[in-house]
């Protein structure tokens, strides 16, 4: 049997997306404790340093960024929980 190629499109854009997702996985840890208070066991969209969306419901947070026409795929998404 044939040897197959893989042909990897965009691996320039791939790894911009993960360095962008570590920066923005970053800010949320960096902000964890500030978010947590103002809304315990929400779910968090970040992308570029930025929250740009929050929601008790992960559904509902993914559903309204698509409304907005935000690519969810380029979204970092992170939950906080009950703070002590």
């Amino acid at each position: 049997m044939g040897r197959r190629a893989i042909i990897v499109r965009g691996a320039g854009e791939d790894a911009q997306v993960v360095r962008r997702s570590k920066a923005d996985e970053k800010y949320f840890n960096a902000n964890y404790e500030r978010l947590c208070e103002q809304y315990p066991n929400e779910w968090f969209a970040v992308y570029k340093r930025n929250v740009i969306g929050h929601d008790k419901d992960y559904v509902q947070l993914t559903e309204q960024l698509r409304r907005d026409g935000i690519d969810t795929g380029n979204v970092y998404f992170r939950r906080t929980y009950s703070c002590l």
